[in-house]
């Protein structure tokens, strides 16, 4: 295993996608390899040994590619390697809030908030519906996302009076109701938290499409 640093800062792929990332070092680093930078898995797929850019492929082994800013600390190695140097059965996720959307009316959720898996709102003065991004949106914002791909994020309603935020869906869409139907919801209530996820069904272009389920029952506080 061989620690090195990023170089240079890449952002979140629901801005620009970046497809190659600069080290400090690659010595010793070769396509059969993989790098680790903040919890996000990278697969080299061609190194130049001078400029010391790689061109990769973003979030592998189901990691979520996100923004790594210049000096983050990065690893390279064997997929052994990474293995054995595990000490904890946790696989840790990153989740980065929102700041604070106080918009006095319906929002529609971006696709890189919605990543960022965790939306604070505050519906500043009446009940709104927030509406997800469209399929289209979420799968460009994914680069590698394949079918039954999964991901979950949190709403987290703080308004400071009992207003109810409601979660539409964007296009391509829909709401896998389970059984029993009353399990499900769609609402989060003031000073609580709901967890929902996002399941990939489509991700060829023209075909985009995800279900959104309710991942957990509200969490008040």
């Amino acid at each position: 295993m061989t620690n090195t640093t990023l170089s240079v800062a890449i952002s979140a792929p629901s801005l620009t996608p970046a497809t190659q990332i600069t080290l400090a070092s690659v010595t010793g680093l070769t396509t059969s390899m993989l790098i680790l930078v903040d919890g996000e898995y990278f697969k080299p797929t061609a190194i130049n040994t001078t400029s010391l850019i790689v061109d990769v492929i973003r979030g592998y082994n189901g990691t979520l590619a996100t923004t790594h800013g210049a000096g983050s600390p990065a690893s390279f190695g064997t997929p052994d390697e990474f293995k054995a140097g595990s000490i904890s059965p946790i696989r840790f996720v990153r989740r980065t809030p929102t700041a604070l959307l106080a918009t006095a009316g319906a929002l529609t959720y971006t696709a890189g908030q919605l990543i960022s898996r965790f939306i604070n709102r505050d519906c500043a003065g009446a009940s709104r519906t927030d509406t997800l991004p469209t399929a289209v949106l979420l799968v460009a914002a994914l680069p590698g996302v394949q079918v039954n791909d999964f991901f979950d994020f949190v709403v987290n309603n703080c308004s400071d009076a009992a207003e109810t935020i409601t979660i539409a869906i964007g296009t391509g869409g829909t709401i896998l109701v389970n059984t029993p139907a009353g399990a499900d919801t769609v609402t989060v209530a003031q000073n609580t938290r709901r967890r929902f996820g996002i399941r990939f069904t489509g991700v060829a272009p023209g075909s985009e499409a995800y279900t959104l389920t309710d991942e957990s029952g509200a969490v008040t506080y």
